[in-house]
């Protein structure tokens, strides 16, 4: 690469310019120390512009040392024309050499290379070129991360949203709603399973009772269990995820209450599980045995017998079909 090394003034460093910025780390704490006990390894690149320099790699060792009262640093600056391809390989590849990208830095990594590239061919070829594994799929996505509001950015950083959930929330045109539900995810770090039951139960309360989202969410007794400081994360979640559910399809939820009041009831032996029909959609039951020898299964053959003709097994086989949702 093409540059020399120079002392430069912070002054003259431009700090507004940050259409090379990656990172989305913003504590300076770890490197301030790091810079104070071994001083700057690294060097920062540097662009020259007119009198002052634009900052391609390097934003957070220079924010330090404006941290520390340096006055000046000493940096590696391109030319004045230096290509604005090298350039953007530059900022991505400084970054790649210290730690793996969030999906927000590699949004910007992908964004910073389509504004210079020819054409979106050769986007994946110089991002591959420097070790950024972006195909065209990822890219439509990266594409929509770029343009989410900051508190879904934020959340992808920090790990508590998945990126298929974020691009749903991004979706909604109830910029309320979202905000308030990417909060109860940050809140709840649900997996992106988990996520996905909620936000669907919840959209679909929303839609039955034509009431925001975020009403579900803000009022009582979701608000309550939220806000209680004497509950821990996952009885919260426990508590938020039933209410949900059984709100959403109140009637499944009441025969899988008295479902699991009926297995209690059975007492069927070890041994013996009775499996319920997917969702409890039709009445098709399975039991199951296991056994180790013949004097086992002709135990549980019993046991089977005896449940079988059980005044409480004759009642949930005759419960009507998959209750409504």
């Amino acid at each position: 690469m093409d540059c020399s090394i120079r002392v430069v003034p912070l002054a003259r460093i431009c700090e507004d310019d940050r259409r090379f910025r990656i990172t989305t780390h913003t504590s300076l704490d770890d490197l301030s120390r790091s810079i104070q006990t071994v001083g700057l390894i690294n060097a920062p690149t540097l662009l020259p512009r007119n009198d002052d320099f634009v900052v391609v790699s390097g934003f957070g060792r220079i924010a330090a040392c404006r941290s520390l009262g340096w006055r000046e640093l000493t940096a590696r600056c391109l030319p004045a024309q230096a290509d604005p391809v090298l350039c953007a390989l530059t900022a991505i590849a400084d970054n790649l050499s210290q730690r793996a990208l969030d999906l927000v830095e590699t949004a910007r990594a992908w964004g910073l290379l389509s504004h210079v590239a020819a054409s979106p061919q050769d986007i994946e070829a110089l991002a591959h070129s420097v070790g950024l594994a972006v195909n065209h799929e990822l890219a439509s996505k990266l594409k929509q991360v770029l343009q989410m509001a900051q508190p879904l950015q934020q959340a992808l950083i920090d790990g508590h949203l998945a990126l298929p959930i974020a691009m749903r929330l991004h979706a909604m045109s109830d910029v309320a709603a979202a905000k308030e539900l990417v909060t109860l995810f940050q809140e709840l770090q649900l997996s992106l399973n988990r996520q996905r039951e909620v936000l669907e139960w919840i959209q679909g309360i929303a839609g039955r009772e034509g009431i925001p989202p975020q009403a579900v969410l803000t009022a009582a007794p979701v608000a309550d269990w939220r806000h209680d400081p004497q509950m821990d994360r996952g009885q919260k979640t426990q508590l938020v995820r039933h209410y949900l559910k059984k709100r959403r399809y109140p009637q499944i939820t009441a025969f899988e209450e008295h479902y699991q009041r009926t297995i209690k009831e059975l007492k069927l032996a070890q041994g013996m599980q009775l499996v319920a029909p997917q969702h409890f959609e039709g009445q098709k039951y399975t039991l199951q045995l296991e056994f180790k020898n013949a004097d086992e299964l002709q135990r549980l053959c019993r046991e089977a017998e005896r449940a079988a003709g059980s005044p409480t097994m004759m009642e949930l086989l005759n419960a009507t079909d998959s209750p409504s949702l």
